[in-house]
C-alpha cells in the first residue's frame, strides 16, 4: 500500500512538472508567433532597442582600443631639457653626466646643435629655406626617461632653475591627457549606458501595455474563468524576453558594421602615434553579455508593464 503511494506522489509530481513545462513552453513559443505576426511593429520595437545597445557597446570597444593604443603608442621622452644658446660641447657633455647620475633618470639622450638642425631639415621641409640661413640658432637638447613619471613635475622645477638649463618640456603631456580624457570617457558611458537601460525599460513597457490593451477581452476571460495573474503575465513577459534577444542580436550586428567602417582610418590614426594598432570589437564573453542584457532589459519592461496593468484589470 505504501509502495502504491509512493508511486502515485511519484506519477502527480510528474505530471505536474510535464504540466508546467508544457505551459511555458506554449507561452514562449506563441509569444513568438505573435511578434512574428506583425514583424513591421515589432521590427521597430527591436530597431529601436537595439540601437540603444549598441550605444554603450560602441562606447565600450572604443574606451578598449583607445586603452590598446595608449598602451601602444610610442613613449616620448618624459622631458626636453633645452640648453642655454652657446652652451658649448664641453658643458653640454658635463650636464648631461650629472643627470645620468641622478637616481630619478633611467636615460638621458643628448642631442648638439647641428643634430637638432639636420634632423629639422628631413622633417620640417624648409631644407632650401634653412640652406641660406646665416649661423645655427638651435641649442643643445637633452632627452631624459625618467624611472618614475610621477617625479616629472619635481625634477622639471629643479632643471628649470639650473643655470645652463633655458627650457624644459615635458613632452608627454599630449599621453596624460589623452589618458584622462579616455578615464572620464568611461565614466561618462556608465552615466549614457544607464539612461538608454531605462529608456529600453520604456520602451519595452509601452510595447507590453500596448498588447495587453489589445487583448484586454481575453484576459478579462481568462481570468473569470479562475487564470491568476501570473499565468496571465507569462506570454508578456516571453514577448519581452524575445525583443531582448533580438535587439541584443541586432545590436551586434550593429557593433559590427561600425568596426568594418571604423578599422581602416583608426589604424591610420594608431600609425600616427607610434602604434600599430588593430581594430578590436567586443569579446565573445561581452558579445553572450550583451545579448543577456538585451534579454533582462526585455523581460523586465515586459514584467513592471504586465504587473502593473494587470493588477488593475478586475473582470467581476
Amino acid at each position: 500500500m505504501g509502495a502504491r503511494r509512493e508511486v502515485h506522489r511519484e506519477s502527480a509530481w510528474r505530471n505536474a512538472l510535464r504540466g508546467w513545462l508544457r505551459s511555458h513552453g506554449y507561452s514562449l513559443f506563441s509569444a513568438l508567433g505573435r511578434i512574428l505576426h506583425r514583424p513591421l511593429d515589432q521590427g521597430l520595437t527591436i530597431a529601436v532597442l537595439a540601437v540603444a545597445l549598441a550605444l554603450p557597446a560602441l562606447g565600450l570597444v572604443a574606451v578598449q582600443n583607445g586603452a590598446q593604443l595608449l598602451a601602444g603608442a610610442a613613449r616620448p621622452a618624459d622631458l626636453l631639457v633645452f640648453l642655454v644658446e652657446g652652451a658649448s660641447t664641453e658643458l653640454a657633455s658635463d650636464f648631461a653626466d650629472r643627470l645620468r647620475g641622478d637616481p630619478r633618470v633611467a636615460a638621458v639622450d643628448s642631442r648638439s646643435p647641428e643634430q637638432a638642425l639636420e634632423e629639422f631639415r628631413s622633417l620640417s621641409g624648409f631644407a632650401d629655406a634653412l640652406a641660406v640661413a646665416e649661423g645655427n640658432p638651435l641649442p643643445w637638447v637633452l632627452s631624459l626617461n625618467l624611472h618614475n613619471a610621477e617625479e616629472v613635475e619635481t625634477l622639471a622645477g629643479t632643471l628649470r632653475t639650473q643655470g645652463e638649463v633655458d627650457t624644459v618640456i615635458y613632452e608627454g603631456a599630449w599621453l596624460t591627457r589623452l589618458q584622462g580624457l579616455l578615464a572620464l570617457f568611461e565614466r561618462a558611458l556608465w552615466v549614457v549606458g544607464a539612461l538608454l537601460a531605462v529608456a529600453a525599460l520604456l520602451i519595452v513597457g509601452n510595447t507590453v501595455r500596448l498588447e495587453i490593451a489589445t487583448r484586454l477581452e481575453e484576459i478579462e476571460v481568462v481570468k473569470l474563468i479562475g487564470g491568476s495573474d501570473a499565468f496571465v503575465r507569462r506570454p508578456f513577459l516571453y514577448g519581452g524576453l524575445w525583443l531582448g534577444m533580438a535587439a541584443g542580436i541586432g545590436a551586434l550586428a550593429l557593433v559590427a558594421l561600425a568596426m568594418s567602417f571604423l578599422r581602416s582610418p583608426v589604424e591610420v590614426l594608431a600609425l600616427s602615434y607610434g602604434s600599430s594598432l588593430t581594430l578590436a570589437g567586443l569579446s565573445w564573453a561581452q558579445a553572450v553579455a550583451l545579448i543577456a542584457c538585451g534579454m533582462a532589459l526585455g523581460w523586465g519592461g515586459a514584467w513592471l508593464a504586465a504587473a502593473q496593468r494587470l493588477r488593475a484589470i478586475d473582470p467581476r
